[in-house]
């Protein structure tokens, strides 16, 4: 399929036209687009404009010119896009997603663009990109395959006394040198820190009998891997193997109760049922999951509160349950979840989570 062809099929999923957004994941999403300065005007299925600036401008003038529109120096956008509008006859309602915009800018497109009626988008977009095509999922395969490459990378080179923030910088370098960009700053947690369920990499040096947690996940072809694991250092701390051992049980139960079309949220609230049932339930301090693509968190969330959330066939989301025991340590377990088209719920990530110690 073409670049152009691409795009369409993508923009194909939107019912409500004309559409503006300069929302960054959703010009990524649709126009693979990563620059700082774009808007978006969908007119319909098969036709749109792309607005850029001029540092920009040529380089997606190669991959869409007949749809590519210079915003120049000293231009109003919103002046612009209100011409083009004119041009095509269009005169009724124009859509945008209000979070997108600040008070001040939809003050000016109120001013700029007329006679447009404007209205929130009653399609959530968030939504379509949750949804996964075949060629997505063997792309981000690869991208798996290189993040599970780094986490062998970052257990082999860990010695006593490196910090974390040295062990975070090495694996960035590390994968880096690889091509790939990462999808969120790497999360390297050592000892007692581990009990943070996001904490930063600091100055904290790894000694024996230290548990390690590495969160960690990359960006290629416009889609992000994420995946947590924890291990301990030369030993381990007591009591870990039982909650390790625990927790792991737990997770894969949690997967194989994995079914398509079920909410979200059930998958949250039973685990929660099973940590109270056994006096663990303090110990949770997040939700189920999450859902991943073009950001590294985005729909559907695995979330006893969010009730209204779908795991549909083709959709691609995280299963990270936790413990956290304050100033002990803490455990996260994250696999990626899809649910293909025919309902298999197949687990992305494969690097080992039997308890494993680092000598």
């Amino acid at each position: 399929m073409n670049w152009s062809g691409k795009i369409l099929k993508k923009m194909s999923k939107i019912n409500h036209f004309p559409y503006l957004t300069k929302n960054s994941a959703e010009l990524e999403y649709f126009l693979e687009y990563t620059g700082s300065n774009g808007y978006l005007l969908i007119l319909n299925r098969d036709r749109f404009y792309f607005f850029t600036d001029a540092r920009y401008f040529e380089l997606y003038k190669q991959k869409f010119p007949d749809q590519i529109q210079l915003i120049s120096a000293g231009q109003k956008i919103y002046e612009q896009i209100n011409s083009l509008l004119e041009k095509e006859e269009l005169k009724e309602t124009l859509y945008i997603n209000p979070r997108f915009f600040s008070y001040q800018e939809v003050l000016e497109i109120r001013k700029k663009i007329k006679p447009f009626k404007f209205k929130p988008h009653p399609d959530d977009i968030s939504l379509i990109r949750s949804f996964k095509e075949k060629e997505d999922i063997e792309s981000l395969k690869k991208t798996i395959a290189l993040t599970e490459e780094g986490i062998a990378y970052f257990m082999a080179s860990l010695k006593a006394g490196i910090s974390e923030k040295e062990a975070a910088a090495d694996l960035e370098y590390y994968v880096k040198k690889k091509g790939a960009a990462l999808s969120f700053p790497i999360i390297v947690l050592f000892g007692e820190n581990s009990a943070y369920p996001h904490g930063e990499p600091g100055e904290r040096k790894l000694k024996k009998g230290d548990v390690v947690l590495i969160d960690f996940g990359l960006k290629q072809n416009h889609l992000c891997s994420d995946m947590t694991r924890t291990f301990c250092f030369e030993e381990m701390p007591e009591g870990f193997s039982d909650d390790y051992n625990l927790l792991l049980s737990l997770q894969m139960e949690i997967i194989r109760s994995i079914k398509p079309d079920m909410k979200a949220s059930v998958l949250d609230l039973d685990f929660r049922k099973k940590l109270k049932k056994i006096g663990k339930e303090q110990y949770y301090l997040h939700s189920l999951g999450h859902g991943i693509g073009t950001e590294v968190h985005e729909p559907p969330a695995l979330s006893y509160l969010k009730k209204k959330e779908i795991l549909s066939r083709n959709k691609l989301f995280t299963i990270e349950p936790g413990f956290y025991m304050e100033g002990r340590y803490g455990i996260r377990i994250e696999d990626m979840v899809y649910i293909d088209s025919r309902g298999k719920v197949i687990v992305l990530t494969t690097f080992p989570k039997t308890l494993l110690i680092k000598r």
